[in-house]
């Protein structure tokens, strides 16, 4: 009934009109005060404490940052017990007024580690994550820094050179590319650093839940962005199509939570979210969590194109472990008919973990001997 109401109060565009201002202001005071948090928290670490900073960690609901984020700082604190783990958003160190770098230059020891949080950041797309590895790799070029990983892709070759040069000012950095292509790009743009190729680290849950949900449809899990290669046009109809065989519904791993609670508990959105994924036969996607989700949920998956190369290349992880649950489709009358061979028999192979005893597990060690 409340759902009912709220979906009905953000289609009526009067409503809309009127909120959004106040929406945006409140969203801007909150962001203010969440700012200042991070300062005194920062101000008032010990300094005599080994530790760890995550940066750049996610500000907004989109459960596939959430879970990076999540086990990120699960394996940092199962790897060293011995070190405090504090995290700082990038928009907390890029804030003008608060002098973060400063601060954390006086708190700063040759011990200490600087992890920045894996996803789509070494890019000119938008957003603030790219300008804080600016920022922050040059100023402190003899630090133990890790980027965990990362797409990489640049549209402006001034960008592109300006990444370049500030990241490699710190060359003992080690950084984890998460696909083929992002890991060749790597090694163009930084050829001082040790590049290495690594997978994202949401796979290591695939092959540990086990869901008994009832299984009907189709899900499709896609993108509203300027990443998406289809319109919704083309999507629609092809809902329309799937709809005459089987229930057909939508979701994407971007929730309407607010993040400051999907932070708190990500263990309980990300466990709502995989039920949702393991009750139907099949799953459309053009998100690479929403494939990663998918395999986790033991759901089989169909990948749709994006405009870039970081879902396609992303798959390549998965060639030869879980192939009888992914398909990447040419097209999308071609992800129609393999939706509709699922819907007639489902993959019956059982899906196993794979990532975490092959990779993560060995992380640490890696990083120090490299």
């Amino acid at each position: 009934m409340a759902g009912n109401i709220i979906e009905k109060l953000r289609n009526n565009n009067i409503i809309r009109k009127t909120i959004r201002p106040v929406y945006f202001f409140y969203i801007d005071i909150l962001t203010g005060l969440r700012i200042r948090m991070d300062i005194r928290k920062l101000k008032r670490l010990p300094k005599l404490q080994k530790r760890i900073y995550l940066l750049g960690i996610p500000t907004a609901a989109n459960m596939g940052d959430m879970t990076q984020y999540l086990l990120i700082l699960e394996w940092l604190r199962k790897n060293y017990p011995d070190y405090d783990v504090v995290d700082f958003p990038s928009r907390s160190i890029l804030y003008k007024n608060c002098r973060f770098l400063d601060i954390l230059e006086k708190k700063l020891k040759p011990e200490d580690y600087i992890f920045f949080q894996s996803g789509y950041d070494t890019h000119d797309l938008g957003g603030e994550e790219d300008i804080m590895h600016k920022a922050v790799i040059p100023r402190f070029p003899r630090q133990k820094m890790i980027m965990m990983p990362q797409t990489v892709f640049f549209r402006s070759k001034e960008r592109e050179r300006q990444s370049s040069e500030a990241y490699s000012k710190n060359r003992g950095m080690l950084f984890l590319a998460r696909d083929q292509v992002s890991y060749q790009k790597a090694q163009e743009m930084f050829p001082d650093l040790n590049v290495v190729l690594y997978p994202d680290i949401v796979t290591t849950l695939i092959g540990k839940y086990h869901f008994k949900s009832e299984r009907k449809g189709v899900l499709f899990c896609h993108r509203a962005d300027g990443e998406k290669f289809y319109s919704k046009e083309e999507l629609e109809a092809l809902k329309t199509r799937l709809r005459r065989k089987t229930v057909v519904d939508s979701a994407d791993t971007t929730i309407s939570a607010p993040n400051m609670f999907v932070r708190r508990d990500v263990r309980k959105y990300l466990h709502k979210m995989l039920l949702q994924f393991s009750r139907y036969q099949v799953i459309i996607t053009d998100r690479y969590h929403g494939t990663i989700f998918s395999l986790i949920a033991g759901t089989p998956v169909i990948v749709i194109k994006t405009t870039d190369h970081k879902v396609t290349t992303g798959l390549d992880w998965f060639a030869g472990i879980y192939d009888e649950y992914i398909y990447l489709a040419e097209n999308l009358k071609d992800a129609e008919t393999k939706a509709c061979q699922w819907l007639e028999q489902m993959p019956q192979g059982k899906i196993r973990p794979y990532f975490e005893k092959k990779y993560y597990a060995h992380l640490k060690e890696f990083i120090e001997e490299n």
